[in-house]
């Protein structure tokens, strides 16, 4: 068996090994289309066995193909060659639940995996059944209670009920009795939803009410500022003015001091009356990593003694690492 491997192991190289990616992932789709099931586990050790795990694409599609004809027989293999295959495991059970969400749920509920109370295998049933059954995901992720303690791992699903369009999919955070996840899928969704279309998401926004609005504004205008500072910032002026405006500020600040610090720099001095202790401190976190002096310039901006401590601990640590004999001076 060793030599059959070593055989196929030889046969992906060459085809992943192809310069031209469109001739690549034509023969590669072609190539796993021909497999026969029998003898996919051979063909994903030979893929391991060739240190092929780099091309992740690929490697995602071939465990999708083994999901699609025996799903039990992947995990297994899972299970007992890579135990701690997360990735692997995600991949063939959000494919399962896609095509048979009852077995697929059975399996999670009889095999959990991850840690603090999370069974990241519900999760992965969530995500297959998020593009066709949007209100019996929700409820799956929500009977978690350790999800309401890392609520951002909503954002895993929002790929999923993006395929549902964008109008339906901004029914997707209704679906959640609990209001502090409801505001965290709606705020991943319109982070999601801006870069394509930001007029309609920002109006979107606008109309709604509830804590889910002003981390919506922030995490949107933090989107789209990675593309365009400008309409980011016209956005982030145009909120309602309190709680609203200031999370869209501090969202642009922080997402623009990540790329270009002197830029978030200059947005705050531009805008003083509006550039509160989030706003600042975001700058000052990120300057620290790129810019230390310029962090160390905006710090006495910032009012609450804890933020100031926090950022500054943040600051020196950043500054001890990039320029010891900078900072002693």
């Amino acid at each position: 068996m060793s030599g059959e491997v070593q055989g196929i192991s030889t046969e992906l190289a060459t085809i992943l090994g192809q310069s031209d990616p469109v001739d690549r992932a034509r023969e590669w789709l072609e190539f796993v289309d021909s497999i026969d099931p029998s003898q996919m586990e051979k063909v994903v050790s030979a893929f391991r066995l060739g240190k092929l795990e780099i091309h992740r694409s690929e490697y995602e599609i071939l465990f999708g193909q083994w999901a699609k004809d025996r799903p039990e027989e992947a995990l297994a293999y899972i299970a007992r060659e890579l135990p701690t295959g997360d990735f692997e495991r995600g991949t063939v059970l959000t494919q399962w639940a896609e095509s048979d969400y009852l077995s697929a749920l059975s399996w999670a509920n009889r095999n959990p995996s991850g840690q603090g109370g999370l069974n990241n295998s519900i999760l992965y049933v969530a995500k297959g059944i998020a593009g066709s059954q949007p209100a019996l995901a929700a409820q799956l992720l929500e009977s978690q209670p350790a999800i309401r303690e890392r609520p951002s791992i909503l954002g895993q699903v929002i790929p999923q009920v993006l395929s549902l369009g964008p109008d339906e999919a901004k029914l997707w955070p209704d679906y959640f009795e609990n209001p502090d996840l409801k505001a965290v899928a709606t705020s991943k969704l319109a982070a999601a939803l801006v870069r394509d279309s930001p007029e309609d998401t920002m109006r979107w926004i606008a109309e709604m009410d509830g804590p889910g609005r002003d981390m919506a504004y922030r995490d949107a205008v933090s989107a789209l500022a990675a593309t365009d500072t400008e309409a980011a910032l016209g956005y982030a002026l145009a909120a309602p003015e309190g709680s609203a405006r200031d999370e869209a500020f501090s969202g642009l600040v922080r997402s623009t001091a990540q790329r270009d610090p002197q830029k978030a720099a200059a947005i705050i001095d531009a805008y003083p009356e509006i550039a509160t202790d989030t706003s600042v401190q975001g700058l000052v976190w990120f300057a620290a990593q790129r810019d230390p002096a310029l962090g160390a310039e905006y710090l006495n901006r910032i009012e609450e003694p804890q933020a100031l401590e926090t950022s500054l601990r943040t600051l020196t640590a950043n500054w001890r690492r990039r320029d010891p004999e900078a900072l002693e001076s």
